[in-house]
């Protein structure tokens, strides 16, 4: 099955999509801050069932109200990565991302209160940028475009992803059919974000004529990571991948549910379920079907406050 690319900056759309407080582009103070995040995992695929136990996956660093930094873990309990945020005054300015030697930043840039720019560097060149476009207060759509593919395997989507993305459109699938050609040309992504009050209902990618469609429900609690807008990009579901991290999802008020994903004739679902202390979660478990079998995997958040 030809591998879904198009989610690759909509990350972004819903870092900062949901980042849209009204007028709050940027700002990211949850009454409620989150320290750790851990998960376990069970799978059966092909006849195997395998489980993983809970291990902690990152650490989050707050200074007052604002994270600075985020540190990420292996299997082995090791720091494999860590993401550092800059601001100006109580905003976002950039975040950098450092991992085994390499290193590559995401700058932001605002008309006013609004989120209009975000652009990815690596090794000092630009690869990728993003244009947010806003309707009655919130993120409607996003145009990326992917600069200068020299080569084979030169770009690390997952990073760019990781970092302009709390899109939660997984670039990798465009920059590994990019890579492949060593095409050198700009390419257009477009998403665009169907809203009901402070939640994404529907998400529209498309790429060189291969359009992905988003559904989403929510609960009605409390969501810890409503307001990241461009703090917390991360990863977008391709198809074959089945990347269904729960985060992916959540730049909205409230805790997602259900997602429903078409792409072509493909369609994966995945369903949400929490438990709850003070109206926001404190642990969350999802099911979906994979290529081969279904995987469940259980989030636990452990807060500041």
């Amino acid at each position: 099955m030809k591998k879904t690319i198009l989610i690759a900056l909509a990350a972004l759309s819903l870092i900062c999509a949901s980042s849209c407080q009204k007028d709050q582009d940027g700002v990211y103070n949850p009454k409620k801050k989150i320290s750790k995040i851990s998960s376990s995992s069970s799978v059966v695929e092909s006849g195997y069932a395998y489980e993983t136990s809970m291990c902690l996956n990152e650490q989050w660093t707050w200074e007052g109200d604002k994270l600075v930094s985020r540190t990420l873990f292996d299997a082995d309990g090791e720091a494999s990565a860590e993401f550092t945020y800059s601001y100006d005054g109580k905003r976002l300015a950039s975040i950098a991302y450092t991992t085994n030697g390499y290193y590559c930043k995401t700058d932001f840039s605002y008309d006013g209160k609004k989120l209009s720019k975000a652009e990815h560097y690596s090794d000092g060149r630009l690869y990728s940028s993003a244009q947010f476009y806003h309707d009655d207060g919130k993120i409607s759509a996003i145009d990326i475009t992917y600069h200068i593919f020299v080569g084979k395997n030169v770009f690390n989507g997952e990073s760019l992803l990781d970092m302009l993305l709390p899109l939660d459109i997984q670039m990798s699938g465009v920059c590994h059919q990019n890579n492949a050609k060593g095409e050198t040309e700009n390419h257009i992504a477009r998403i665009e974000l169907t809203w009901e009050g402070n939640n994404i209902t529907k998400m529209v990618s498309s790429f060189e004529g291969d359009v992905q469609t988003g559904v989403f429900t929510y609960d009605d609690k409390r969501n810890p990571f409503f307001g990241m807008g461009g703090l917390y990009p991360h990863y977008l579901v391709t198809i074959d991948q089945n990347q269904n991290d729960p985060r992916y999802y959540l730049y909205d008020r409230n805790n997602i549910l259900t997602c429903e994903v078409t792409h072509s004739s493909a369609c994966t679902n995945s369903t949400y379920s929490y438990t709850y202390e003070d109206n926001y979660p404190v642990t969350c478990t999802v099911d979906y079907a994979t290529k081969y079998g279904r995987k469940t995997v259980c989030y636990q958040y452990e807060y500041l406050n």
